[in-house]
This record gives C-alpha cells, structure tokens and sequence, in this order.
C-alpha cells in the first residue's frame, strides 16, 4: 500500500480496533497452482488475538483467526501447496506470505467543489477520495479437519473455537445483543427490545456444525506487520477542510457522516 505520511496511522490500538470494527477483510494469496489462478482474493471475517502484554514469550504474535469454504478455488490452491511441500518443511504452514486487506465503510468521493478556500483562489485543486484502510501481512497456518489423526482433532478443535470466538464477536460488538439470558426475548420477536440476545452455536444441532466444519478450513495468520491508511483531507487547509465537511454533512446519509466523522477525527492533528 501506498504509505504518505501525512495519511499513516501505525497506532497499534487505532489498527486493532479498526480491525475489530470491520471484521471482513480481504485474503489474498498468491499460489502457483495450475489451473488455478495465481493470485485469489476471498472475503472472510476475521478474529483478532492480541496477546497479553504480560506474557514472556517474544514468539507470541498478533493473531488472525478466519476460515474459508473448502469448494473455494483459493482453498483448493492452498490445499494442494500444503500436499505438495516437501516433507522437511512444516505441513500446516504456507511457503508464501499472505495480505489481509480491511477497509472501512465510510468512504467518499471528493468533489474540487469542497475547497472553499483553494478553489476560487488559485483553481489549483483535483478531484480524490477519503477513505481508510489497514493491512495485514503474516504467515498463514492451515488447519484442515479432513486431515487424519491428530492433526484432524486439532483442526476440528480450532475451527470449534473460532466458529464460537467470531459468532460472540460479531454479535455482541457488531449487532450490539447481550450474552444474558432474557426470558422476555423470542427467536422471532426482537423488535423493539434495547439488547436482544445474542445467538449462540449451542442453539444449532450439533450434527449440523460437525457437517459445515467438514466443509471449512481453518486458517491462523501469525502478523508478520499491519499498515494504516486513513485518507481524510488531512493535506487540506482548514478553509479547505471546512468546505469538505460542510460539502460531506450536506450530502447527507450514513456513509457522508462516517466520512466526515473520520475527517473531523483526524483533523489539526487530533490524532
């Protein structure tokens, strides 16, 4: 990614909490696989493992958690480099580094028409698009439960671990519903109630998780380093950045006011 300074946010906190925010982040990899293409790209959502500052272990890295469909192309290239390592090499790991790339909803074209200072002063300016992003790049562990013996379980334990870690995350800090039992709240009545509750594995007959995990493939990406990009008219004069939030506020709409949230966050160096 293109890093200019001015736009670079490498605050660990600022990069873990965009990550948590915005769960669904983009794999990529790039596996020499015939007939398969050599660079796949697959939507997948995301846990992140931020290990205790108080552990010991240097080796304890930043974690992603995700899985992916095993009738994906991207996981049959994945499958068929594991297959095909030789045999003093680990036989979980990927030979390649991977990218998760996890952008943020609120994004925006830029019209020269913002710059109210700029604009009718020199008639200098250009058209662009505030947006923000941030980066993963790690080395990629693969956990198939199809595997025989140990590695099998260890797979299958791990997918049961993410399947519980990414359904609490995504309900509770993403849909907002609450882990305490509410005997007034109904499966098919949540309208209207502050914290509905949240849904759980538990509530799916386990015959039919053991069946889609057969059909997943676990993937642990140790973060090698992330990178944030948050483009919001930083360059900008206040004049300038004022228009373009005056320009963002009239448009209207969520994704203008999450924009010009961004821009007023990151605006004067408040950040």
């Amino acid at each position: 990614m293109y890093m200019k300074e001015i736009y670079t946010d490498s605050t660990p906190s600022t990069l873990h909490t965009f990550i948590q925010q915005n769960p669904l982040g983009v794999l990529t990899t790039a596996i020499p696989s015939p007939p398969l293409p050599l660079l796949q790209s697959t939507h997948i959502p995301w846990v992140l493992d931020i290990p205790s500052p108080t552990t010991d272990d240097t080796n304890n890295k930043i974690k992603l958690r995700g899985h992916i469909a095993r009738a994906n192309p991207q996981c049959a290239a994945i499958l068929d480099s594991l297959a095909t390592k030789p045999q003093s090499q680990s036989e979980s790991n990927l030979p390649t580094e991977v990218l998760i790339l996890f952008t943020s909803p609120y994004h925006s074209y830029i019209t020269p028409h913002f710059y109210t200072t700029t604009k009718p002063q020199t008639g200098k300016v250009a058209p662009t698009w505030n947006y923000a992003a941030v980066q993963v790049y790690g080395r990629a562990r693969i956990y198939n439960p199809r595997s025989e013996g140990e590695i099998g379980q260890q797979a299958s334990m791990f997918l049961d671990k993410q399947l519980r870690d990414l359904s609490a995350h995504c309900e509770g800090d993403i849909m907002g519903y609450t882990t305490a039992t509410n005997t007034s709240d109904t499966d098919n009545n949540l309208e209207g109630k502050s914290c509905p509750r949240a849904w759980t594995v538990d509530e799916a007959p386990e015959a039919y998780i053991n069946i889609l995990k057969k059909n997943i493939v676990g993937i642990e990406v140790s973060v090698e380093r992330m990178e944030g990009k948050f483009k919001m008219s930083q360059e900008r004069g206040e004049g300038d950045r004022e228009g373009v939030l005056r320009g963002l506020d009239g448009m209207g709409g969520e994704v203008a006011r999450g924009v010009a949230g961004m821009v007023r966050s990151y605006a004067a160096g408040d950040r």
